[in-house]
């Protein structure tokens, strides 16, 4: 194993060891067209909201060493690409995409869904050609279309944080095409 590939994952272990006991991760849309519709809004009443009810919120994972309370992790991310329903957020492990949300929203989706579990429907996509609801991503016909390689990550990490790029196993392509593959192997 070289220098660089033990760095990677050094970054990596330590970045998962801090995250480790993330109770839920909430991923406010960053990208421009949801900034636009309001979502740093969205994102500040997240924080705020949560320190007053006593959710111990995480804002920088490098500041912050997790100890096992009910730990929210707060974020923003790329682009999700579906500007239209912006602002968009996204709830982990739970795989909720909310749109359109508002920072009036906000106490309700903590109080429901961050601290008792549960999706709230009224915030949920709705198909207007079938008029199903859709609780994450994956059942939304934008999305199930797609097949993202490079931009797999994107509107899921946040981009200013290198080190969770990196745990999600960021410069490996690059450094594995550097390290180890011959110029007739990268063409």
């Amino acid at each position: 194993m070289t220098t660089a590939t033990m760095k990677l994952d050094d970054i990596k272990l330590r970045y998962d060891s801090k995250t480790k006991d993330v109770k839920k991760r909430i991923v406010v849309c960053a990208g421009t067209g949801c900034i636009a519709n309001g979502s740093m809004e969205v994102y500040h009443a997240f924080c705020e909201h949560m320190k007053a009810v006593d959710i111990d919120v995480i804002l920088e994972v490098d500041e912050h060493e997790c100890n096992g309370n009910d730990q929210v992790h707060v974020t923003g991310s790329g682009c999700q690409g579906f500007c239209a329903q912006g602002p968009l957020v996204n709830i982990y492990p739970d795989n909720i995409l909310y749109v359109k949300v508002r920072p009036e929203n906000v106490e309700q989706i903590v109080n429901v869904t961050i601290v008792n579990n549960e999706v709230i429907e009224d915030f949920l996509y709705v198909n207007p050609a079938t008029q199903e609801k859709s609780k994450g991503q994956s059942d939304i016909p934008f999305y199930k279309r797609q097949l993202r390689l490079v931009l797999d990550e994107c509107g899921r990490i946040n981009p200013d944080d290198i080190g969770e790029y990196i745990a999600h196993d960021g410069y490996r392509g690059a450094f594995k095409a550097y390290a180890n593959m011959t110029p007739e192997d990268l063409c």
